[in-house]
């Protein structure tokens, strides 16, 4: 059995969003301005690592090695309810 793929390009999700009803004020990628090089032991205890605990680490791995291999976009978006 195939898993469901989810994947959408960045126009396919803004034009989801703007479907049901909101217009895009503000629409940015930023995923070439983020880093995520940070070390995570440097932030003490965080939102994350209270949720995530033991396993953050390796979804902070995960997470980079997607944006290393642009499985993965960010975008700043602000949108207002028509």
């Amino acid at each position: 059995m195939t898993a469901p793929v989810f994947f959408r390009t960045l126009d396919e999700m803004r034009d989801l969003i703007e479907s049901v009803g909101f217009h895009a004020r503000v629409w940015d990628q930023i995923t070439t301005n983020i880093s995520l090089t940070q070390d995570p032991s440097d932030l003490g205890q965080t939102i994350q690592t209270i949720v995530m605990g033991d396993d953050l680490s390796a979804i902070e791995l995960a997470n980079k090695r997607n944006h290393d291999e642009r499985r993965t976009v960010r975008v700043r978006a602000v949108f207002e309810r028509l």
